[in-house]
């Protein structure tokens, strides 16, 4: 387990395709992380939101995420995107996840 800076990110933003960078249509709740080149499509990371691990895949590449351990969480809509802000969370691999 370690400790990763999470910001927030949502496909219903002005400029924003709907798409992620493996080429998943954002239209459904999905449970989808950006994240940089240092982990690849498909990394499935256990987050630690609210006292509840819940489960999320690498789908995705943030522009401005440079850094291991930053992650953008997927959220339905700008105004949750704002909401969370930037804050440390506990991550940790899925448990059935081999590298």
């Amino acid at each position: 387990m370690w400790t990763m800076i999470a910001t927030a990110y949502t496909a219903s933003c002005f400029g924003c395709s709907g798409y992620t960078a493996s080429g998943i249509r954002l239209d459904a709740p999905y449970h989808v992380v950006a994240a940089s080149r240092h982990w690849a499509i498909g990394t499935c990371f256990e987050l630690l939101i609210d006292g509840q691990w819940t489960r999320y895949t690498v789908e995705d590449r943030g522009k401005k995420i440079r850094r291991r351990n930053r992650i953008d969480i997927l959220v339905s809509s700008e105004a949750a995107a704002r909401s969370w802000g930037r804050r440390p969370i506990q991550v940790q691999y899925c448990d059935d996840y081999t590298l």
